[in-house]
């Protein structure tokens, strides 16, 4: 199981939200290895779309499933803001699982 956090940024005035990400991460790590299950994480700060991101990082690895998280939002904020859960159920080069 790979566990994936993704940025647009990583600018030196954005590295406590990083190393939040990191903190967030390795507690990810140890509740799915307190399991017997093998883990690894990455955090992805490549300058793209978080959509993006992810569906890169899922065609560069070969990944089987993605698991994402989902936050409804209305019409009007999918319009302004986008909706990385939308544009990884879309672009995905495989199964997508939503949970909320």
């Amino acid at each position: 199981m790979t566990v994936v956090t993704t940025m647009e940024k990583g600018t030196p005035d954005q590295q406590g939200q990083i190393n939040t990400s990191k903190k967030n991460l390795e507690d990810a790590k140890k509740i799915v290895a307190s399991r017997d299950i093998e883990c690894r994480t990455d955090l992805l700060i490549h300058g793209l779309d978080r959509g993006e991101d992810l569906v890169q990082f899922a065609v560069d690895r070969a990944i089987d499933m993605i698991v994402i998280g989902i936050v409804k939002k209305s019409r009007v904020g999918k319009l302004f803001f986008g909706s990385t859960a939308q544009h990884v159920i879309l672009k995905a080069p495989c199964p997508v699982l939503t949970v909320s």
